[in-house]
């Protein structure tokens, strides 16, 4: 029980798609970042990317935030109505 074997390559830092059609493939975004030049490398690409997530992620609280909360109006009247 104890001699299973696997025969999968141990990647580091590469990053595939689930098996479509049996060929792994790269993400689509990753690929459009080292295309264009954004990111030289799989693991800089990832990291591009998280931080991206990042900051929408904290966009989306501050908007939710001021939804939930939002500031009062400041309603000034010039003189007698």
């Amino acid at each position: 029980m104890s001699d299973i074997q696997f025969d999968e390559p141990q990647n580091q830092m590469r990053y595939q798609s689930r098996r479509i059609l049996g060929e792994p493939a790269t993400p689509t975004v990753i690929k459009f970042l080292l295309k264009k030049g954004i990111a030289r490398d799989e693991e800089h690409a990832t990291k591009i990317l998280m931080i991206a997530i990042g900051i929408m992620f904290f966009i989306s609280i501050i908007l939710f935030v001021n939804y939930i909360n939002p500031p009062e109006a400041n309603v000034y009247y010039s003189g007698s109505e």
